[in-house]
């Protein structure tokens, strides 16, 4: 008698996971997150090595494809263009205390703005806003100010910045889809002049040094060097010093290692007064 063969009872749950997956998804999720933060690490560290490397002609292009944008405007007041080019002279004077490439050139802008802030950007170019000539009473505190940004220029941080930047929209893209390229659009359009470049602490700190260096060189001593930074960080609840707290970081702590190069120098305490051509402008 033949029997009737019945397939073998398939035992329950065979199939199913003794994980919950979302508990998967997630560890999933985390592992691609690492391995996109790693690799925006190693690449942003790759811009930091690399980007110092290319011309310094080549940020020079860039501005001048975006010449419009680094225009401060007809400015018909002939004090404003008597104060700008009080403003350009010195910085030619303190850059002749810095130690730069050949092909590096500094311009310098004066910008009819409230808002006290100074910043330096690619090709070069610095801009300092009227409104930072009210915090600086002397020529030592205003000369402070304009070799740290030369100091960044020297040191190609805007280039780097811009490239970080450049990295970051590019993510976004990758993430995101077509949705982020309006963004990096409007980033690279902007590169020219423009506040997209922010600086980390240890480029500020960078850039603080190159400017007591230069300081030294130019007067002998750190007297007035510390004013602007100190009136920064005394008002640093102001909604004014917002932009520049955003661009300066760690103020507190860079300010404390520039006054304790002033006590480590032995100064005389001179200082010169700020152009009267610039004080006009403010009084």
């Amino acid at each position: 008698m033949n029997r009737v063969k019945q397939n073998p009872k398939i035992p329950e749950n065979i199939n199913a996971s003794a994980e919950n997956p979302l508990s998967e998804f997630a560890l999933m999720l985390a592992g691609v997150i690492v391995a996109i933060v790693i690799f925006v690490v190693i690449i942003s560290f790759s811009i930091g090595l690399l980007a110092p490397l290319a011309p310094f002609s080549w940020e020079q292009r860039i501005t001048e494809l975006y010449s419009q944008s680094i225009d401060t405007g007809e400015i018909e007041s002939a004090e404003f263009k008597a104060a700008e080019q009080a403003l350009i002279e010195l910085g030619n004077e303190v850059s002749q205390s810095i130690d730069y490439p050949e092909d590096m050139v500094f311009h310098f802008h004066l910008m009819e703005e409230s808002t006290p802030n100074a910043f330096a950007t690619l090709g070069g170019h610095i801009f300092v806003t009227t409104g930072l000539l009210r915090y600086t009473s002397t020529e030592n505190a205003l000369a402070m100010v304009l070799a740290h940004e030369m100091g960044h220029i020297k040191y190609r941080h805007p280039i780097q910045a811009l490239g970080r930047g450049v990295l970051f929209q590019l993510m976004a893209v990758l993430i995101t889809g077509n949705q982020g390229s309006t963004a990096v659009q409007s980033l690279l359009s902007q590169a020219g002049m423009l506040t997209l470049l922010s600086f980390n602490r240890d480029m500020e700190r960078e850039a603080d040094a190159e400017a007591v260096s230069a300081l030294l060189k130019r007067y002998g001593h750190l007297a007035g060097s510390d004013e602007f930074f100190s009136r920064m960080l005394a008002e640093q609840g102001s909604t004014e010093w917002l932009e520049m707290f955003q661009t300066h970081p760690d103020v507190e702590t860079r300010l404390t290692e520039i006054q304790q190069q002033m006590d480590s120098v032995e100064t005389q305490s001179v200082t010169i007064p700020l152009d009267v051509r610039l004080s006009a402008l403010i009084d």
